[in-house]
């Protein structure tokens, strides 16, 4: 079928260079200026205007069959694309002892025959778990037809869980929506749009992290790997009582030996002090946000006095 298709391709571009070849190299031909000029003339004479007008179907079709060979060639290794990631950290202990993380990912498909999503997530402190059972999915078209499917968790919580979200029936899939921009895609009005609403999928996944932001210097990263992350958003929830300065969050896209920065927000939810960064477009790197554990300096502090004015004498003593 496959192989059929590729050959039927194949046979519509080279008609259509034959189309074009006929009438841009055609002799016989009454318009002497180059070809744009010659298309506006014959607008006004009918006896060139149907020969014009097959040229310029035979360029839009060539064109067409050229950026669709291209995006099979570009999504060959991708069976999805991810259109729009969301993850939202809240820690759900001052100390960040407990956190819960929640992915929200808006992709298509690409192949005809995907039936399941793997997500592999492990803990980067030592110590730190992931419960399985606080693990929950949920998977909808963008319209809001949920998606049946059974659940799969495998590994031991302490060293990353690898995570199955096993379809009942493969995915919805459409060869013409692997040509639609991806910038498209993440537009929040498709939601109504019947073409669209069917096939644009989201899912969401969400888990417990214990142990594993209550050091001293917790983080949060997200790699991408041979999958690109389009419209990424990072966003981090704690009580204000305890978050650090603006400034002392460090937000960094992290490439081979290369880092740069990334600009970061913040606000104030009523209690909860809010930071998020957006990256527009991730690709074979990371992208982590570190900040310091303003709570467990405080019970330091708290539980030896001491050690806030020995901190100090030595300033006094170093100036």
């Amino acid at each position: 079928m496959r192989q059929n298709q590729k050959l039927f391709q194949w046979f519509m571009a080279l008609a259509s260079l034959i189309l074009m070849s006929s009438v841009l190299f055609d002799q016989n031909q009454s318009c002497s200026g180059n070809w744009i000029t010659c298309i506006f003339e014959s607008f006004f004479d009918r006896s060139e205007f149907r020969g014009w007008l097959v040229r310029v179907l035979g360029l839009i079709l060539l064109t067409a069959i050229i950026y669709n060979q291209y995006s099979n060639y570009r999504y060959r290794r991708n069976p999805i694309t991810l259109i729009t990631s969301s993850l939202v950290l809240e820690l759900d202990e001052p100390s960040g002892g407990v956190a819960t993380l929640t992915r929200v990912q808006r992709f298509r498909v690409n192949k005809p025959d995907v039936s399941a999503y793997y997500q592999n997530s492990t803990p980067s402190n030592p110590g730190a778990k992931i419960p399985r059972e606080s693990i929950e999915l949920s998977a909808n078209s963008i319209g809001g037809t949920p998606l049946t499917f059974e659940k799969k968790v495998y590994g031991r919580s302490g060293n990353g869980v690898e995570v199955i979200q096993d379809f009942t029936i493969p995915l919805p899939y459409s060869w013409l929506l692997k040509h639609v921009p991806v910038w498209f895609l993440s537009i929040e009005g498709l939601r109504r749009v019947p073409y669209f609403k069917d096939l644009v999928l989201e899912r969401e996944a969400t888990a417990k992290y214990e142990g594993e932001y209550d050091c001293e210097e917790p983080y949060i990263e997200l790699q991408a790997g041979m999958y690109a992350h389009s419209n990424v958003s990072v966003t981090i929830k704690m009580p204000d009582a305890c978050a650090p300065n603006i400034d002392e969050f460090e937000a960094i896209r992290i490439q081979a030996n290369g880092i740069r920065d990334i600009a970061k927000k913040s606000k104030l939810q009523g209690d909860i002090r809010v930071i998020t960064i957006s990256i527009p477009f991730l690709f074979e790197e990371r992208a982590r946000i570190s900040w310091p554990n303003k709570y467990l300096a405080q019970a330091v502090f708290a539980s030896d006095p001491s050690t806030e004015e020995n901190v100090e004498g030595n300033k006094h003593k170093s100036s």
